[in-house]
């Protein structure tokens, strides 16, 4: 039985979702009829396929002059998922010349009452996330956000260091960098040295070779070269980067370096999805990732002689749904995990990034 007064809520989604059906359509479309223009010029199956990615000069171009001319890449996943296309044309050519959003902001705010529970003052945490969820008007809990079912709000307390159009590669490649102009403006940025381990993790939708910003996207040469700069100006001991997002892997795979001190984790290959978790049945929505409710679940656990790679091993075991990898200086697995998310007696440097508008769908 339905009530007659709940009929133009339903005549609404059901227009929504029609429209969301048809815009997917329309990209299929748009995808296939570009494919069948340059099929003389590939030697394979472009779109059931899944190519390394190796020519990358050719595929950023692809992925630039689509998001520049046919619409904004950071602000449908859907499209994301279909970048491995462009890296198949690049890599298949015959010719040379063929150039939802709560969850990822729960992963970033449990993130954060984690190291800070750990002792890390807010002072050393810089924070990206684009703040649009808990005061939002769908949300049925307003001021709060959850992460697993118990509904444990991980919302209070999070510092706003960037937000809305603040959270962009640019300044997240300049924060890493210490950036002295961005600094003078009031913001936030890493003030490391030779002596400290940093943590970073990112969460957001991602694609081959690229993670997305709320309007923008960044290439994994991008952060690959950051990371370097970072090691040549003696910003770090150590640091660990986290990554959650589809094809997690690409940003790092043939990119980053084995000896620049530097230890990666990734919630996916470079050529496969990562997935939500925590099915909330009550509010409609899953509540994070599997890869990033994995690795924090256990560092709510952890001991002092837990090891980073007792975590990695951990949250391998536990996300069924992707192939978690490692990348860099995998002897830094062999360290405690405390060195780089704190314990109540340490006080280490910690970056966490988020980026993701609310009504993405999971």
């Amino acid at each position: 039985v339905i009530d007659n007064r709940d009929a133009p809520l339903i005549q609404a989604e059901g227009l929504e979702l029609e429209n969301l059906v048809k815009g997917r359509q329309f990209l299929d479309n748009h995808f296939q009829a570009y494919v069948n223009s340059v099929e003389h010029l590939v030697n394979g199956d472009v779109v059931n396929t899944r190519s390394d990615l190796n020519n990358r000069e050719c595929y950023h171009k692809f992925v630039d002059t689509f998001n520049d001319k046919c619409m904004n890449i950071a602000e449908n996943s859907y499209v994301l998922g279909k970048l491995y296309q462009f890296v198949n044309i690049c890599e298949q050519s015959s010719a040379t010349g063929a150039e939802a959003a709560l969850t990822q902001l729960a992963d970033i705010y449990h993130a954060y009452q984690i190291v800070k529970a750990n002792g890390i003052p807010d002072e050393n945490i810089i924070v990206f996330h684009y703040d649009d969820i808990a005061n939002n008007k769908e949300n049925k809990y307003p001021g709060k956000v959850f992460n697993n079912p118990d509904h444990k709000d991980v919302y209070h307390g999070v510092p706003k260091d960037y937000t809305g159009d603040d959270v962009t590669p640019t300044n997240f490649l300049k924060v890493l960098l210490g950036d002295k102009d961005l600094e003078s403006s009031g913001k936030k940025v890493l003030n490391s040295g030779p002596n400290d381990n940093v943590f970073v993790f990112f969460d957001d939708h991602g694609a081959v070779d690229l993670v997305a910003f709320p309007k923008t996207y960044l290439y994994g040469e991008n952060l690959t070269s950051t990371l370097k700069e970072m090691h040549t100006q003696n910003k770090y001991n150590k640091l660990v980067f986290y990554i959650e997002a589809c094809e997690a892997g690409s940003m790092f795979a043939k990119l980053l370096p084995t000896d620049i001190n530097i230890y990666a984790t990734t919630a996916s290959s470079p050529t496969e999805s990562s997935y939500a978790w925590y099915d909330d049945t009550e509010l409609g929505t899953y509540l994070g990732d599997e890869y990033s409710i994995h690795w924090m679940e256990e560092a709510e656990q952890a001991t002092d002689t837990t090891t980073l790679e007792d975590q990695f091993q951990w949250t391998k075991t536990k996300t069924t749904k992707s192939h978690v990898q490692h990348y860099g200086d995998l002897s830094i697995a062999k360290l405690p995990l405390s060195q780089f998310l704190g314990t109540y007696t340490k006080t280490l440097i910690y970056i966490n990034l988020m980026n993701l508008h609310l009504l993405r769908r999971v």
